[in-house]
């Protein structure tokens, strides 16, 4: 599992209702319905022109976190996140065009 180290750690509830420090977040594999969460500037391949706000819902839906968890995000952890989305969506889709 591909992971990112938070410099600033989030504060979440765990299931059971308590306070959590979250310092590391562990991506999934991303599956076809995680696409959902994509703008379409990403799915037609111009990902330069994305928002990286835009990203959020995806990378909750590939870590677990709740929408608002992922809000949080610190904007210096932003930058590590979304670069490994981009590795992750470019190891996915080139794997389903046979690109490499």
């Amino acid at each position: 599992m591909d992971t990112v180290k938070l410099k600033h750690p989030l504060r979440v509830k765990s299931s059971s209702g308590t306070d959590v420090e979250v310092s590391t977040l562990t991506f999934s594999r991303p599956k076809t319905k995680h696409l959902r969460h994509l703008p379409k500037e990403v799915l037609l391949g111009t990902v330069d022109k994305v928002n990286p706000v835009e990203l959020l819902p995806f990378i909750a839906a590939v870590t677990g976190l709740q929408d608002a968890e992922a809000d949080e995000i610190d904007l210096e952890d932003l930058t590590a996140v979304v670069e490994k989305v981009g590795e992750l969506l470019g190891k996915s889709l080139s794997q389903q065009t046979g690109e490499s």
